[in-house]
């Protein structure tokens, strides 16, 4: 699971109790994933500062005292590991649930999952890298899934029958994340259709297409993904054979709009300049996006 220790674009260096990961070269990183991660960072993850370190960019992430999960596996109960497993996986849905993080790049080794020893509340560390840690989120759930099942065999002091029984459980391809997280007490919301209002009155966004065709699109949920195929989109566009079955993605992060290509064959150009695939590009009233040959009006309401 030591998947920073086998590469050779990323050096671990210590910094006390805290550490820092100095990449190879400065355009190794994802801004974007910066940002977003830096949102939630009090939520889900260890705290992050982005800086240099001869010429080089590092994260570096400030551990303010808390415990990794490899120092307490030795002297917690069963009912405390699973306490602290449930909010791995917590953590872990609210970053597959975000449009623009993966858990691909969260680092799964034992020595950087932190948590706080009172509430047992877990924070990851998260790697916003382009070359991803792991290649596929497949990948990440079976090293967690291995994680729970070596920590329980591993020490007998986390070894209560229900841990024993959730450990048999995670083995279970059919069970997802989610089905494992409500296994354990959790309770996943799923993201509602139709987004309630906020106080403060913060803006609306849809999308008006330009021509003969008249649609138009409303963005009523913070991950919305558009395309033609009407089961597995949230905006359906049946008018133009080019665009994708799922073309791209709008998500809304606090009161931004921002747009990502997801791998289109006949591509997404947002004022006419044509979007690099799975990159996320803030959108503004009046702007023009379009959808392979097909544009629409970005308007805020």
């Amino acid at each position: 699971m030591d998947k920073i220790g086998r590469r050779k674009d990323i050096e671990e260096v210590m910094c006390g109790s805290n550490f820092a990961y100095v990449l190879a070269e400065n355009g190794g990183y994802s801004p974007t994933e910066y940002k977003v991660m830096q949102s939630q960072s009090a939520d889900s993850f260890v705290k992050c500062m982005r800086m240099q370190y001869n010429g080089r960019p590092q994260f570096y992430y400030i551990t303010e005292g808390r415990y990794t999960l490899e120092y307490l596996l030795p002297s917690i109960n069963g009912s405390t590991y699973l306490h602290i497993i449930t909010n791995i996986l917590k953590n872990a849905i609210t970053v597959k649930k975000n449009g623009f993080l993966s858990c691909c790049n969260i680092d799964l080794s034992a020595d950087k999952i932190y948590i706080d020893n009172v509430t047992h509340k877990v924070f990851l560390v998260y790697v916003p890298l382009n070359n991803r840690l792991y290649k596929e989120e497949a990948e990440f759930e079976n090293d967690l899934r291995r994680l729970v099942c070596d920590t329980v065999k591993a020490y007998p002091n986390v070894a209560s029958s229900k841990s024993i029984q959730f450990a048999e459980d995670v083995q279970n391809p059919m069970l997802s994340l989610n089905m494992l997280y409500k296994k354990l007490g959790g309770a996943v919301q799923d993201t509602p259709k139709k987004e309630e209002e906020k106080p403060g009155g913060e803006s609306r966004l849809r999308l008006v297409a330009i021509g003969g065709n008249k649609l138009t699109i409303n963005v009523d949920k913070d991950n919305f993904l558009i395309g033609k195929d009407a089961s597995k989109v949230d905006g359906v566009i049946g008018f133009n054979k080019y665009i994708g079955r799922v073309h791209c993605r709008i998500n809304r992060i606090g009161g931004q709009y921002f747009v990502t290509d997801l791998n289109s064959t006949n591509h997404t150009y947002l004022d006419k300049v044509m979007l690099s695939s799975s990159k996320a590009y803030p959108l503004h009233n009046g702007s023009i996006l379009r959808l392979a040959n097909s544009d629409f009006r970005i308007e805020t309401v």
